[in-house]
């Protein structure tokens, strides 16, 4: 469903922003919450602090998308209600470079800090460990969580409001899909 940004009626495109933005929001706190009880339930107790102790990773990775994201996606929106395609595209393009650039930052912080971190987040013992195991596996997502952070904002100003709405409910799925059956 396309949104008029510029011409629509205001509370339809309102609704269907904040609908989106909802959804999304709720499905995420949803997976992560199957996450930790699928977790819980294979690595006891221990398995769900480990999660506990690596959230605060994540949420820097969500953080520096949406630092981008809605940043250049603000921009991107101004150049584009002024006429002005040729300096949105870039806005977009400055946008999505520094997330990739901020993302790699962030794998190569973690490949060599991981340890110091997670101590730092009240990882210790058996919970470090376990802590170390989880994000090592996952440091191979961390540019492509980061950019979908980033991304879903220039989608959402190209007036398909659904689309990251969508994309987070198939993804959601199919995260607690993976946890429950592996």
């Amino acid at each position: 469903m396309k949104v008029d940004l510029l011409n629509g009626k205001l509370n339809k495109t309102y609704f269907t922003m904040l609908f989106s933005a909802i959804a999304s929001t709720i499905v995420t706190t949803i997976y992560s919450t199957v996450d930790m009880i699928c977790v819980g339930h294979y690595a006891g107790p221990d398995g769900a602090a480990s999660i506990a102790c690596v959230n605060p990773l994540w949420a820097l990775m969500f953080a520096f998308g949406l630092l981008t994201g809605v940043g250049g996606a603000v921009m991107m929106a101004n150049r584009r209600g002024a006429g002005n395609e040729e300096a949105a595209n870039e806005y977009f393009t400055v946008a999505a470079t520094v997330c990739m650039m901020l993302s790699a930052i962030l794998v190569i912080s973690y490949a060599i800090f991981l340890e110091p971190l997670l101590e730092l987040f009240g990882a210790k013992g058996n919970v470090l460990k376990l802590s170390i195991d989880y994000m090592r596996a996952m440091l191979f997502s961390v540019p492509t969580f980061t950019m979908c952070a980033c991304l879903s904002t220039f989608v959402r100003n190209d007036g398909e409001a659904l689309i990251p709405t969508i994309a987070t409910i198939v993804g959601g799925v199919l995260n607690m899909f993976l946890d429950v059956f592996l």
